[in-house]
């Protein structure tokens, strides 16, 4: 139910206090990193309709390009 995914959000924010980070700070930064990831992933064409695998690979590619990893077959 929606109360207990509620109630590991405030844990999760409780958890970032703990640690000294600011939970709204860390959230636009993983939006942000999200957001860049997606947009590799259009760079390779439309993302509409794409098997899960493809996705799978795409966002692999991706994320591995934030670290200057490249991937067997060339991606990123």
């Amino acid at each position: 139910p929606s109360h207990e995914v509620g109630d590991g959000m405030f844990g999760a924010v409780n958890l970032l206090r703990r640690l000294e980070l600011d939970p709204e700070v860390t959230l636009r930064r993983a939006s942000a990193r999200f957001e860049a990831r997606f947009r590799r992933m259009e760079a390779e064409g439309p993302v509409r309709g794409l098997s899960g695998a493809e996705w799978d690979r795409r966002w692999r590619a991706a994320k591995a390009a934030e670290d200057g990893v490249v991937l067997e077959g060339g991606s990123f």
